[in-house]
């Protein structure tokens, strides 16, 4: 298998030999746990999370694509999938080749179609098309990634789309949004899972298994495993906010604060979660009665009254449910957006003159007769 120079092959084994005893005598060795009980212990604590999250009973008998990088977390999700699934004609990989870093990605590609042949698994690799790249900013990669994704697992006719997103990355994505100015839903984190709205109607969802496993949890077990993932080197580089936050700003958390103020942040986490969960089933239940979100359109017509009638938190939401059942951006959004939004769903039945208002990510919001319209334009 072709690794490539930035690849990271961990064969280690946990446990110790003679040499760490200083004893040439087999009977000393007899106290000391055994390298197989170690490291089933640590693979039985993954699959135990791994489970609680993403229950055997919703996905084993159902065809699952796995995005697969070739990193360290995509590869432990893919093995742990491998080691649950019935059928692995039911587990298909995309991998996704932005090209970004010249033959350094042609090798991320290599090593995952290799794998995944290895493994008697079926992978599609999809090199992004340079046109699609208007920036190379995480959002537009994340956007484009996620398009493909829905794309393969329409084709596959896959009910799952599982990506490797750990407890690091939910930590870095909360303080992230507390610095744009994020409400209660973007501090509630990562969603372990989202339901995806689908041309025909098919139930499609994403699920994020590891999110309460660290990522150097995750490592030690490919470690154990004698798993080899790749190493982004783009990860080390400053230009990327998320890089700086995750190789500056956490470690000088960690030295002033030790790793306890991790779980507390998690815990906040949960509680934004919680609040907004209520807030969200409502906002589908108002939109399940006024729009089929099956039906791909380009432009949203939706009743004024069911932004004016309910909580703000659940108008939150229907407008969060909007744009992402139409792959808009939520990047660009600050709180003060949000707040003008608010004051224009107030004042916009107040007289019977039409109404807009410029949104980010050139969406603009259009009021005439009771009805609002949302829609994308190329001139906003």
């Amino acid at each position: 298998m072709n690794t490539g120079a930035e690849s990271t092959i961990r064969n280690g084994r946990s446990g110790l030999s003679r040499e760490d005893t200083g004893s040439d005598n087999p009977s000393d060795l007899g106290s000391i746990p055994s390298e197989s009980s170690q490291l089933d212990a640590r693979t039985a604590l993954l699959m135990r999370e791994f489970e609680c999250r993403w229950p055997l009973t919703e996905w084993t008998r159902k065809t699952v694509l796995v995005g697969v990088s070739g990193g360290s977390d995509s590869m432990a999700l893919l093995e742990l999938i491998l080691r649950h699934a019935e059928d692995f004609d039911r587990v298909k990989v995309l991998h996704c080749n932005h090209g970004l870093r010249g033959d350094e990605s042609d090798q991320d590609e290599a090593f995952v179609i290799d794998t995944c042949l290895e493994r008697g698994i079926e992978c599609l690799s999809v090199r992004i098309d340079p046109s699609e790249l208007s920036s190379s900013s995480e959002e537009t990669l994340r956007r484009i990634r996620f398009k493909h994704y829905v794309e393969a697992a329409m084709a596959f006719d896959a009910r799952w789309i599982a990506l490797g997103h750990h407890r690091d990355d939910n930590l870095e994505t909360f303080f992230l949004r507390l610095f744009r100015g994020s409400g209660p839903r973007g501090l509630s984190g990562i969603p372990l899972r989202r339901s995806v709205p689908t041309t025909d109607g098919r139930p499609l969802e994403i699920i994020r298994p590891m999110l309460s496993i660290s990522k150097s949890e995750l490592e030690a077990w490919l470690a154990d495993q004698g798993i080899p993932f790749r190493e982004d080197s783009s990860n080390r580089l400053g230009i990327y906010q998320r890089n700086r936050l995750r190789n500056e700003l956490l470690p000088i958390l960690d030295s002033l604060y030790g790793q306890g103020w991790r779980k507390h942040v998690l815990q906040v986490i949960d509680s934004m979660t919680n609040q907004t969960q209520s807030s969200e089933l409502e906002a589908n239940r108002i939109l399940a009665e006024h729009w089929n979100r099956a039906l791909p359109t380009k432009d949203i017509s939706l009743p004024l009254s069911i932004f004016q009638q309910a909580d703000w938190n659940v108008t939150r939401e229907i407008v969060l449910a909007i744009w992402h059942t139409q792959h808009w951006s939520l990047r660009p959004w600050t709180r003060k957006h949000w707040q003008r939004l608010q004051q224009f769903f107030a004042v916009a039945s107040q007289t019977p003159h039409p109404k807009r208002i410029e949104l980010p990510g050139k969406i603009v919001a259009k009021v005439r007769k009771g009805v609002i319209t949302f829609e994308q334009t190329t001139d906003a």
